[in-house]
């Protein structure tokens, strides 16, 4: 007869590097703010019809589908931290000139579509820099892990931004 004594101990995964952990916690807040920012775009826009809520959408879309893959290539030949840190302070300018234009003349349409423009372009540049860090701050054995909290969290982002 067998005792509780001798079960085999169960063998506990290594924690993530803390510089995963904060790079995850940083960009995942990020990826929030970009999503209630293209929501608040998108209202903003449907209040001057339809066609400028689908313009200002699709201005956010075209630039970041037509330069993705130079927005790839821009981060394998200056670093990938670079790029990120550069388009969260084109980000941050863009949203602080969002906010006092808008607060002093209004959201109108023009604004708002240069701002998707400029919204699109950054994750162009944004999002494959972003997409290579996990590699680059996690340990083989643990990439999955790393990547499916990279995913959960972006989901769990999407989700409350809107």
């Amino acid at each position: 007869m067998a005792s509780l004594d001798t079960a085999r101990p169960v063998s506990a995964r290594p924690a993530l590097p803390r510089a995963y952990l904060f790079w995850l916690v940083g960009t995942r807040a990020s990826l929030l703010g970009d999503a209630v920012l293209h929501f608040a775009l998108g209202w903003a826009a449907s209040a001057h019809g339809g066609g400028t809520g689908a313009l200002v959408l699709t201005a956010i879309t075209v630039p970041r589908t037509l330069l993705l893959l130079v927005g790839g290539a821009v981060g394998d030949r200056f670093g990938a931290r670079r790029v990120m840190i550069t388009g969260d302070a084109v980000m941050l300018t863009a949203t602080l000139v969002l906010a006092l234009v808008g607060l002093r003349l209004g959201a109108s349409p023009w604004l708002l579509v240069v701002v998707a423009v400029i919204i699109g372009t950054v994750d162009a540049f944004y999002l494959p820099a972003t997409g290579s860090m996990p590699r680059r701050l996690v340990g083989k054995d643990q990439l999955p892990r790393a990547l499916a909290l990279q995913q959960a969290g972006g989901q769990i982002a999407s989700l409350l931004g809107a």
